[in-house]
């Protein structure tokens, strides 16, 4: 029996999962690993489970708005948490809150939980906190809840073409009770 060659397997992928990213992927030849899930899913920690991975390589994209309605998408790894703080700074404005999942979904085209950095409906600035820049490869989601995508950081930051900042919230001090 022959033996499928990977661009028939990836091919393959994208009759399956059929989103905007995966055809930019493929029609690019971008370097990519697809990951099947066995079931759907929405957040970092569904998401790391399915492909057991480090929440940490996930790269988690969050919506907000201003008081002007105007919209930002922050991206991070998943392990961390964004600082509105930082990001009205970044910004240059008074007043952050998150997208609701209403205005995520017609800002993005995507579902929230499936959101990656391409291909938004509205056009948006897009931010990477500055860590995803000492990273190796970062998962992020297909635009569909069964499968993320695999690959290498510096080719994410080439195609997203980001802005980058210091938006992480600071960690609290975790106090050694060891004895």
């Amino acid at each position: 029996m022959e033996s499928e060659n990977a661009a028939d397997v990836g091919w393959l992928f994208m009759e399956i999962i059929e989103t905007p990213l995966m055809r930019m992927l493929y029609a690019k030849e971008i370097e990519h690993r697809v990951i099947i899930h066995k079931k759907p899913a929405y957040s970092c920690e569904d998401v790391s489970r399915e492909r057991n991975i480090p929440v940490a390589d996930i790269l988690k994209c969050i919506l907000v708005a201003d008081k002007w309605h105007k919209h930002c998408l922050f991206c991070l790894p998943g392990d961390c948490a964004l600082d509105l703080e930082k990001a009205r700074a970044f910004l240059g404005t008074t007043r952050l809150s998150f997208a609701t999942r209403e205005e995520a979904e017609a800002v993005t085209g995507q579902k929230p939980g499936t959101i990656n950095p391409f291909f938004h409906t509205v056009k948006v600035p897009i931010v990477f906190d500055k860590s995803i820049l000492s990273k190796t490869a970062m998962d992020i989601s297909s635009g569909n809840p069964n499968a993320g995508v695999q690959m290498q950081a510096q080719m994410l930051v080439l195609l997203v073409n980001p802005k980058f900042a210091d938006v992480l919230a600071s960690m609290p001090e975790v106090k050694n009770t060891w004895k």
